[in-house]
């Protein structure tokens, strides 16, 4: 996946480039912060979301010194079941404190996922990728939000990719401009 880093781009990104441009993340996903992620995801951690996305902005800000910032924000959404049994959507926590620190619109229900998808936890790569194939739609009307827009797509944890490539394929056929990935924790990509 693309590196926080300008220009930088791992071997499988530079084999397959993907449909978003880069990819920001704040931690490394391990120890320590695995448990606290962990703890997000269930309900009784969505207090964190704001001193969450508090270290998710010295990143930011560092890769956006000399660059436009997107124009949008989008978590990335949970399929009902698992919303209904979670009882919040981290991914959208982090986006509506992004968005509001940083003065970018955030719509929470702008994409939603379409169909429930089997965990992906125990998934390869290309499982996953496949698992995910047109899970994600436009909410009706969305589209014109979209259109020509630069769009930051932002998610908890990111360990192989499939999930923000399907989602960021879904805004191009839409007419994005561009995708960019922000995400609290990155899986090492060795692990991923």
């Amino acid at each position: 996946m693309p590196a926080a880093e300008p220009g930088a781009l791992c071997a499988r990104c530079q084999a397959d480039r993907p449909p978003f441009e880069r990819t920001i993340a704040a931690l490394r996903y391990g120890p320590p912060w695995q448990r606290v992620i962990h703890g997000f995801k269930r309900l009784e951690g969505a207090g964190w979301s704001r001193p969450l996305s508090d270290l998710m902005q010295a990143p930011l800000r560092a890769a956006y010194a000399e660059q436009a910032w997107p124009q949008r924000i989008v978590p990335v959404p949970l399929a009902r079941g698992r919303l209904l049994a979670r009882g919040h959507n981290p991914a959208w926590e982090l986006a509506r404190c992004l968005a509001a620190q940083l003065q970018i619109p955030t719509q929470p229900s702008a994409v939603l996922r379409c169909r429930e998808t089997p965990s992906q936890r125990e998934l390869s790569r290309a499982d996953r990728l496949h698992n995910l194939r047109g899970a994600f739609v436009l909410a009706p009307g969305a589209q014109g939000w979209f259109k020509g827009a630069r769009v930051a797509v932002v998610d908890d944890v990111m360990t192989t990719g499939a999930t923000v490539t399907e989602l960021a394929l879904t805004l191009r056929r839409a007419g994005v401009q561009s995708v960019h990935v922000w995400v609290l924790a990155r899986t090492p990509l060795d692990t991923a």
